[in-house]
């Protein structure tokens, strides 16, 4: 499979029109709805419609729409059904899939992939976004627990971390080219970031 993101269009686009990066990574909640997705990128974005994270938790396989989140559902299959739905609203698979429930998680993953390259979000949209993705990922199976979460570390943001992971593209070298290719946070913004949710710049965890 190619991959559907031109790396070198990337960090100028981002500088300029970083909500079309938002709005293509959270593109599989127009399945659910238009108005889902439109108020979800403007929740990001600006703070407004807040409500949307408790509208995304009450929705049904969103964690399958986008191929799962996060390192827990990286195996989650994309069904036929899902995979009809998510065509409807403009993603595009591969006419060369070899393992079309596989191989579609790898072109939802695509679709945030250049959002995690770029740099143009302030802490509190990536605080926000964190807070979609442990929304999405909570849906598909009621009562998870946050056994996953770590000495200070929000699950929201052990999510993020594990899926910019996850969607590095597979065709390429697998965390060798991570740190030119990703967004990476210094100490100080991910105190900053962390400090929205009252985690104190002292007791930050240590990251990298």
């Amino acid at each position: 499979m190619e991959s559907v993101v031109n790396r070198e269009e990337v960090a100028e686009m981002c500088e300029v029109v970083p909500s079309d990066e938002l709005a293509r990574a959270l593109l599989p909640l127009r399945v659910i709805s238009a108005d889902l997705h439109e108020k979800a990128v403007s929740y990001v974005l600006s703070g407004e419609s807040a409500d949307v994270v408790e509208q995304v938790w009450q929705e049904p396989e969103t964690d399958a729409l986008f191929g799962g989140v996060g390192e827990l559902n990286r195996t989650l299959p994309v069904r036929d059904d899902l995979a009809d739905r998510l065509s409807a609203v403009g993603v595009a698979w591969s006419s060369d899939m070899r393992e079309p429930p596989r191989d579609r998680r790898r072109v939802l993953y695509s679709l945030r992939d250049s959002l995690y390259r770029c740099d143009a979000f302030s802490a509190q949209q990536w605080w926000r976004y964190g807070q979609l993705l442990r929304a999405i990922w909570a849906a598909d199976t009621p009562g998870k627990q946050d056994w996953r979460r770590k000495a200070f570390t929000p699950l929201w943001l052990l999510l993020l971390n594990e899926d910019v992971v996850k969607t590095v593209d597979p065709w390429e070298e697998v965390a060798v080219n991570i740190v030119k290719e990703r967004l990476m946070w210094g100490p100080e913004r991910f105190a900053e970031v962390l400090a929205l949710d009252g985690v104190k710049r002292a007791r930050s965890p240590p990251w990298y």
